[in-house]
């Protein structure tokens, strides 16, 4: 979400969004604003950016073995303890089945 920074006069430091929009009526030609205080959802934002930055280096320095599949039991993400585990370097694993690299009667029961 952008916003344009903004010292209030308390001095604290505010986002606005602001909206222009043409108003037109006969023999008159307006411009109308909308301003919203988007602090709040500015501040939800680097909160959600920073945890989501969190997990990731969890996720990456797991020492246990991490596979993500979509729906078609296709590997969508793995980490490095997952590529070492099943010796296979990232780039070849992501687009591989479950079925690659679990014998399909083993992998039945996860897919």
């Amino acid at each position: 979400m952008t916003g344009t920074p903004f010292r209030s006069y308390d001095g604290k430091d505010r986002f606005l969004q602001n909206s222009l929009f043409p108003i037109e009526i006969p023999n008159a030609r307006y411009l109308g604003s909308i301003v919203r205080d988007i602090t709040s959802l500015k501040k939800a934002e680097e909160e959600l950016f920073k945890n989501t930055e969190r997990f990731k280096k969890y996720v990456e320095n797991s020492p246990v073995g991490i596979f993500i599949t979509n729906e078609m039991a296709q590997y969508t993400y793995v980490n490095p303890s997952a590529c070492r585990m099943l010796d296979y370097a990232m780039e070849e694993m992501l687009g591989m089945m479950i079925t690659d690299v679990v014998p399909e009667e083993k992998a039945a029961p996860a897919v």
